[in-house]
């Protein structure tokens, strides 16, 4: 996946490559995931409304992938520079402006351009096409808001079980918290942050199941590694784990432990992967979102020429908490990576390789 484009530009879009032919792209299932990272849906998003009307350009015959480069664009239409004129020149704190600024000598200051998460609108469009290709083999994955503040999900097999036969459980709440009473108590935190003017980060959880034995290579694309830099590369992403990672360092090996027996293995803590190669385990873990940098309160920065100024954001269009959008994109970046190793570990063994060439001659 290649994307391009700003958030304040004519458009973004997207180039997908590797997309096996024959498949069956679902332009449904694609407008539908864009619609759940979408802003304008309630209160505790961001009020910038897009349409999100997605043109696919190339790699489609009669709505069959033809093997060829998938390329996607949507067209930026509700644009409002003017709203960040009072910035320029200013740097703001939590932002890419500075170091942008510092490598390239150019920076967009209209929405944060190429830094700004607008561009993880063709990431979801990329993971859908993805999740078409996962949906082949059977293997399923969701994601949620898992935690806002001391509000907290916590999370089990069996309450994974439960979400992938009711999802709904998740996409039919405001915030993505499958709890109706968490998800109350946590839009009543966000209700008097947004009048504060700040903002608060938020954690991700995700899980895929029904995955094959053996997806990611031993050492360097081991599939951990490879889901940490996708949930890293997104923005405003600060932490990754896999499993409940943060508590191995307090537990013992006779604990952690997943021991086999004649019916599977006893328990999950390994979280589905062993050496870097699923194990055919549910995997899960979780991805930590930071604050949302753009906030009304006022604050101390520096502007162009070096000087100590005041920062005070009255305009703009932002979301009091980032992870909540953030959980749809958490999932497309999972979709994208296990279609990756899927695609990979099919030729990784030759009696495989001479079974397909079989077929073929």
């Amino acid at each position: 996946m290649t994307t391009f484009g700003e958030s304040h530009g004519e458009m973004i879009g997207a180039i997908l490559d590797g997309v096996p032919s024959g498949l069956k792209i679902d332009r449904e299932l694609i407008s539908y995931r864009l619609s759940l990272r979408k802003g304008g849906r309630n209160s505790f998003v961001t009020p910038r409304n897009e349409d999100d009307e997605i043109e696919i350009i190339s790699g489609l015959k009669d709505e069959i992938a033809t093997g060829a480069p998938l390329a996607f664009i949507i067209k930026n239409k509700n644009i409002k520079k003017r709203d960040y004129q009072d910035l320029v020149g200013k740097f703001r704190p939590g932002h890419a402006h500075y170091t942008y600024l510092k490598k390239y000598g150019l920076f967009e200051e209209s929405g944060g351009g190429r830094a700004s998460a607008r561009e993880t609108a063709m990431r979801v469009a990329c993971g859908a096409v993805a999740e078409m290709i996962l949906r082949e083999v059977g293997i399923q994955s969701i994601s949620f808001v898992s935690k806002i503040k001391d509000v907290v999900i916590d999370s089990c097999d069996d309450f994974f079980k439960t979400l992938f036969c009711e999802p709904t459980l998740i996409t039919d709440k405001s915030l993505f918290i499958p709890d109706e009473e968490k998800n109350a108590r946590a839009e009543n935190i966000l209700d008097g942050l947004i009048k504060q003017g700040d903002s608060l980060g938020g954690r991700i959880t995700f899980c895929a199941q029904f995955l094959p034995v053996g997806l990611g290579d031993p050492v360097y694309e081991k599939i951990s590694a490879n889901l940490a830099k996708a949930m890293m590369s997104i923005p405003a992403v600060r932490g990754f784990e896999l499993g409940n990672g943060e508590d191995l360092s307090e537990i013992h090996g006779s604990q952690f432990n997943d021991e086999m027996t004649l019916d599977g293995f006893s328990s999950n803590h390994s979280a589905g992967i062993l050496g870097g190669i699923t194990n055919g385990e549910l995997l899960y873990g979780h991805v930590h979102f930071k604050p949302t940098s753009s906030i009304r309160k006022k604050q101390k920065t520096l502007n162009a020429e070096g000087k100590e100024v005041e920062l005070e954001m009255k305009k703009g269009r932002h979301d009091p908490c980032v992870a909540i959008r953030g959980s749809v994109v958490v999932k497309a970046m999972l979709d994208l990576t296990l279609a990756d190793a899927l695609l990979i570990n099919m030729s990784t063994r030759l009696d495989d390789l001479k079974k397909k060439y079989e077929r073929i001659i």
